[in-house]
């Protein structure tokens, strides 16, 4: 029997293997999307049989009850086919979800709406288009491929990052990596998030019917509030990952506030708030009250310089700040009467 540090080593570098495939496969999308899926089925080959591997080092082998250690280490094992690989981890882990339903057929002949593929229906094709491409000639686009593969990732990324996490703990920021780069270069990957997370409804359960915004980012209608009710919330977006605050006007209009400029030292005319007030390019909003101030709005006392934003002076009194001053202080008047007093 081998010790768990030789299991473990082997692991790791089982998982090495299949991630560097995939890498291979990242950078091949749009340059060679032939080769792209190629690799890629390798990869996520290797990555299920690391799943395998994981639960015990026998699994990956065709018959796993007369394998010995020693045919694995020297990679003479004669390993199970790709095919069978995630219903033999199903049936392993009981997670029966990850596979085909055998009446998804018959659901679209009925006119139902087609069901959202599962994780063995990607593999499947996945392996059909690997196979087509390495024996004869692809027969679907090259861009539609992609698309697959792209899906498949996203599936194969939830399950490593998540159910099968402890598996594949020692590779997080690799995986992590590889899916960062996939959302910041392949806008077709973040479409495929946005549908997938869609299917699950993510953003129209009962949780967040209320709290989704267009993200301002990846411009999807995929941004979940936190605090909907209240002026200002954290809105994060589980297509692109980005998280940032974001400020309601009286409008109900949200507006981004992480990267906008805030007006120092200036007070809102509608609250009295003091550093409350933001640049939204074609007008001021207060964070504090969602007041919308126009641009000329902004004023500056004449006595005490404090700024404000806010409707214009409805007075002579008013418009006179030097004299009467401001809501913070009362002027030239005031001075000179507690100065005489």
């Amino acid at each position: 029997m081998p010790k768990a540090e030789e299991v473990q080593e082997l692991l790791i570098k089982l998982v090495d293997n299949g991630l560097q495939f995939i890498e291979r496969s990242k950078d091949e999308l749009d340059t060679d999307p032939t080769f792209s899926v190629a690799h890629f089925a390798v990869g996520v080959e290797l990555l299920l049989k690391a799943r395998l591997f994981f639960e015990h080092w026998s699994l990956v082998a065709v018959q796993p009850h007369s394998v010995t250690w020693q045919q694995v280490k020297d990679g003479t094992v004669a390993t199970i086919q790709a095919s069978a690989l995630v219903a033999t981890i199903a049936n392993l882990t009981g997670n029966r979800q990850l596979l085909t339903p055998k009446d998804a057929s018959q659901k679209q002949q009925d006119g139902q709406p087609q069901p959202p593929p599962r994780f063995e229906t990607l593999i499947d094709r996945l392996l059909s288009h690997r196979n087509k491409i390495v024996h004869f000639v692809p027969s679907q686009k090259k861009e539609d491929i992609a698309a697959e593969q792209l899906r498949c990732w996203y599936q194969l990324h939830a399950l490593m990052t998540g159910e099968w996490k402890t598996a594949f703990h020692d590779h997080g920021e690799a995986i992590t990596a590889i899916d960062e780069e996939l959302r910041e270069h392949h806008s077709k990957y973040l479409a495929i998030r946005y549908d997938e997370l869609d299917r699950a409804h993510r953003f129209t359960s009962a949780r967040h019917r209320d709290g989704v915004i267009d993200c301002s980012r990846c411009e999807y209608n995929s941004a979940i509030l936190s605090t909907p009710q209240l002026r200002i919330s954290l809105a994060e977006c589980p297509v692109c990952l980005q998280a940032n605050e974001v400020a309601r006007d009286t409008d109900d209009v949200w507006h981004s506030i992480d990267e906008r400029e805030r007006l120092s030292e200036t007070m809102c005319r509608s609250c009295e708030t003091r550093d409350s007030i933001i640049d939204i390019d074609t007008a001021f909003l207060c964070t504090e009250c969602g007041a919308i101030h126009p641009p000329e709005s902004v004023t500056e006392c004449e006595w005490c310089s404090q700024r404000w934003a806010g409707d214009a002076p409805e007075s002579e009194e008013d418009e006179d700040t030097y004299s009467y001053g401001c809501g913070e202080c009362g002027g030239s008047y005031e001075y000179m009467i507690n100065k005489d007093d």
